[in-house]
């Protein structure tokens, strides 16, 4: 797969940007030139720290994702995972959760901008990550599809089940 953005990686925000202390369950579906895959995540924030689980279509856990601020730690992959791809889902939580321009450092080639129903992270005038809101009647829950520029990847993730801890 090729990576969005081609060279740097933007910065990852802190955790405290995020409302704390929640976990989602969500479905996502991944579909590409070889067909669609359905996947389920688990995305939890909780005491500064952030963590995405993803299973297959049989609940078997396939990436573990934990961030603390500084680091950004793979506790599973399956082979051939590109670690940069850890690094755009995370920042794919923080576009769909934090506020507009709550975790980007000024001054900075990256920017996040919001025209309802997409919100997008960007350098320069390049989009390295959109989401686009498909139910305007939801906020946190509703269904979005992210695009990883230039990945060949079109990812629907819809929230299921939202609690606070």
């Amino acid at each position: 797969m090729r990576m969005p953005g081609g060279g740097e990686l933007p910065p990852l925000p802190a955790v405290e940007t995020l409302e704390c202390c929640w976990l989602t369950e969500e479905q996502v579906t991944v579909e590409n030139d070889d067909g669609a895959q359905v996947l389920g995540v688990a995305v939890e924030v909780y005491a500064d720290l952030l963590t995405l689980v993803i299973l297959d279509p049989t609940g078997r856990q396939l990436l573990t994702i934990r961030y603390d601020g500084n680091n950004l730690q793979e506790l599973t992959t399956p082979p051939g995972w590109d670690s940069r791809y850890s690094h755009y889902l995370t920042l794919a939580v923080f576009l769909h959760h934090a506020q507009e321009g709550s975790w980007l450092q000024r001054p900075s080639p990256w920017q996040v901008k919001s025209t309802y129903p997409v919100k997008t992270l960007q350098r320069g005038n390049s989009t390295i990550i959109s989401l686009t809101y498909t139910d305007p009647e939801q906020s946190t829950t509703q269904t979005r599809v992210l695009d990883l520029a230039g990945s060949g990847q079109r990812i629907t993730v819809t929230t299921l089940r939202r609690r606070e801890l």
